[in-house]
């Protein structure tokens, strides 16, 4: 496998930032939430924090991918903040937006990773939506090549576990220190 780009580096280390600088800002649960003023608590919650996870004040929170876009692209979180205001609602979302391309798709070209690299860095081993196919894998690329999907265990298990947003941003960190050092093998 080829190193990870320095553009690529240098991007996953503003995300690093990003969520270190705010730890209420990371929800891997989603990938990019905007909330109004007045909601104080996502109440998706995890297996963590069941109550829900704590809101920072700006209101926005993103996965690992969500961030990529943030920072990759600014008129994202503006255009967010205009449907929240715009139909007068407390949430939303990317599935509020006509985009072109998931936000999945496009964090991956705005890191310049592979699809492969994309699901090993966005998504848990363990989430559902990754049945196993005919032939028995649970993910493929759009060239039909199995891709072994989601975090290593020790990082979610750490995420997940985890009472605090501190908590949940220091494995998220690390999570990404990992695929750094792997060079998006792991």
């Amino acid at each position: 496998m080829k190193k990870l780009k320095k553009n690529t580096i240098k991007l996953l280390r503003k995300i690093q930032q990003q969520i270190m600088a705010e730890p209420k800002r990371i929800d891997m649960h989603d990938f990019v939430e905007v909330f109004a003023p007045e909601v104080k608590i996502n109440l998706q919650g995890t297996e963590g924090s069941p109550e829900g996870l704590p809101i920072p004040p700006c209101g926005t929170q993103a996965c690992v991918a969500g961030w990529a876009c943030l920072i990759g692209d600014p008129n994202l979180e503006k255009e967010l903040k205009r449907v929240l205001v715009e139909d007068s609602i407390t949430f939303v979302n990317e599935r509020h937006l006509a985009l072109e391309e998931t936000i999945q798709d496009k964090a991956v070209k705005i890191l310049g990773i592979t699809e492969a690299q994309g699901v090993r860095l966005f998504f848990f081993k363990d989430w559902g939506n990754f049945e196993e196919d005919e032939f028995g894998y649970t993910l493929h690329d759009k060239n039909f090549e199995p891709i072994e999907a989601g975090w290593p265990e020790k990082f979610s298990k750490r995420y997940e576990k985890s009472k605090t947003a501190k908590g949940r941003a220091k494995a998220t960190f690390d999570r990404i220190e990992h695929f750094i050092a792997t060079n998006g093998a792991e």
